[in-house]
């Protein structure tokens, strides 16, 4: 199977869990009326969903979900290099001098030694071509927000979100 091929399988399974899986989810758990019991245990929801969206477990699976899809690239741009530089197992990247550990997940053009660099001058593809790289980027900057800090932005993400795509979340006081 093609890294292309590979990297459409990936990013499906993801997609069915987001859009298949978890509207069955919910609705699983819409039915799941709770007893009087199972109230006072749930701070008075009547249903598992409403204390699961309550207590924000909803929001936490759908960053896993979004986590997961940020690994997923991650390994696609692994299986592509691998792909063009005739790589058959991992063994074979890994005695690669020029791939560093995790450079796969640094796809910022601020980066020291990231996949971009790595890809224009180990095969000659210019990964700032391709036109899903941009989106790529931004997934995984918020794939590292979820990842590391749980959602909660910092500065450091909302100057990276504003160097990448333009957007400024704060503005300045008066």
């Amino acid at each position: 199977m093609s890294a292309k091929e590979n990297i459409l399988k990936s990013i499906n399974r993801v997609a069915e869990t987001h859009f298949y899986l978890r509207p069955l989810l919910d609705s699983a758990l819409k039915n799941q009326v709770l007893t009087d019991f199972g109230k006072s245990q749930c701070n008075g929801a009547n249903t598992y969903y409403d204390y699961w969206t309550a207590s924000l477990s909803d929001k936490f699976h759908d960053m896993a979900t979004f986590v997961r899809l940020g690994t997923e690239i991650e390994l696609c741009l692994k299986y592509f290099y691998m792909e063009t530089k005739g790589y058959s197992t991992l063994v074979d990247l890994q005695s690669d001098q020029n791939v560093d550990q995790n450079i796969f997940q640094r796809v910022f053009p601020w980066t020291n030694k990231n996949v971009a660099d790595l890809f224009l001058r180990q095969t000659n593809y210019d990964l700032d071509t391709n036109q899903h790289y941009s989106k790529i980027q931004e997934l995984m900057l918020y794939r590292h927000l979820y990842a590391h800090n749980s959602g909660l932005l910092t500065d450091r993400f909302i100057n990276n979100l504003q160097r990448l795509i333009g957007l400024t979340l704060c503005r300045t006081l008066v």
